[in-house]
């Protein structure tokens, strides 16, 4: 829980641009308590302990996605409505995509 509580005191510096992912990929060590989101409900729980309202405990288990994904559509729209084509950049480090030109 040692991990677990460094992680919680930095989590509630910026709640609403935390949001939790178990995709763990490119990384060889996990947070002690959160190898996978099968321990979040305990993560959670603890979170609630500590006095975070069930609004930040939203946000963190998905409302700031969703809050991000809604600025990114608007953004998209306007971007179609002045006819801007999409990019197709992918990131050059990853390997596990073929790199194809368009």
């Amino acid at each position: 829980m040692a991990v677990q509580s460094l992680v919680l005191k930095s989590l509630k510096s910026d709640i609403f641009s935390v949001g939790l992912g178990s995709d763990y990929d490119g990384i060889s060590d996990v947070p002690e308590g959160l190898e996978d989101a099968s321990k979040y409900p305990v993560l959670v729980a603890e979170l609630y302990k500590r006095g975070w309202t069930k609004y930040e405990l939203a946000g963190l288990t998905g409302g700031n996605l969703l809050r991000v994904f809604e600025g990114a559509e608007k953004v998209s729209r306007e971007l179609q409505a002045a006819g801007q084509e999409p990019a197709y950049d992918l990131y050059d480090k990853r390997k596990d995509i073929p790199h194809l030109e368009f």
